[in-house]
């Protein structure tokens, strides 16, 4: 980013032969035009400046590892070699293949993150990513496919929507699989809920969604919600409906 210097004033000679008051009067003029001059001039480029400078310049390097807040690695592809998966500070989703290609796609919605990769049962896995839409509560979750040319959206049967929506719905992955489910609505405001969950897979060329039964979510915590303990579910359940009741 070029710096702007603003222009060196030089003040004039109190003993120049004018009279004291005169020079007072002059020397105030010349100050106040070279101020005026020098904010005339540094002004454009400072405002030009801040509106460039969204994200600082950090120089050439190689692939970019400043602009990755995190990485995940896995066969994307389906070629038998890991591939990096990274997101940009501007929302650009980078995969660098392990063929040495390197195929990108600017995401939609606001503050954009990727979730993780899941096998929905073909070659290769699929990129999860998640965003906020705009004037909707939550975020909306996104299956993408990677080849050594594109990143395309997986599309999702029925027009099923995968997606988090406080106290009603939750998506999640774990052990490589693409979770998500509802919460039963007497459950609001309550930390430990019990979930009635799905897992997701690739039918022909669509996500079709499968029971995955029920699962305890301890919203407390950071973890996510997993197979309940015999007998924990429907006691949890059931103090969370008396808790809201009451």
């Amino acid at each position: 980013m070029a710096t702007t210097h603003a222009p060196h004033t030089t003040q004039p000679d109190p003993g120049d032969g004018a009279g004291p008051g005169l020079g007072r009067r002059r020397r105030t003029t010349v100050a106040g035009t070279a101020v005026a001059c020098a904010l005339a001039l540094s002004l454009p480029f400072v405002l030009a400046a801040r509106h460039r400078d969204v994200t600082p310049h950090q120089g050439p390097v190689l692939p970019a590892p400043s602009e990755q807040a995190h990485a995940w690695r896995g066969d994307v592809d389906g070629d038998g070699t890991d591939d990096t998966v990274s997101l940009t500070r501007s929302g650009t989703l980078r995969v660098a293949l392990g063929s040495g290609t390197t195929v990108r796609r600017h995401l939609a919605g606001s503050d954009p993150a990727v979730e993780g990769l899941v096998d929905v049962g073909t070659t290769g896995v699929l990129v999860v990513t998640s965003h906020h839409d705009r004037g909707l509560p939550g975020r909306t979750w996104m299956a993408l496919g990677v080849t050594d040319r594109d990143v395309t959206r997986v599309l999702v049967r029925d027009r099923a929507v995968i997606g988090t929506v406080p106290d009603a719905a939750t998506a999640w992955v774990a052990g490589g699989r693409l979770y998500d489910g509802t919460l039963d609505p007497l459950q609001h405001g309550v930390g430990r809920v019990v979930v009635l969950a799905r897992s997701w897979a690739l039918v022909g060329d669509r996500l079709a969604p499968t029971a995955a039964g029920v699962r305890c979510w301890d919203r407390t915590t950071p973890g996510t919600p997993e197979s309940c303990e015999q007998g924990r579910a429907p006691q949890l359940f059931a103090q969370s409906s008396h808790d809201k009741a009451y």
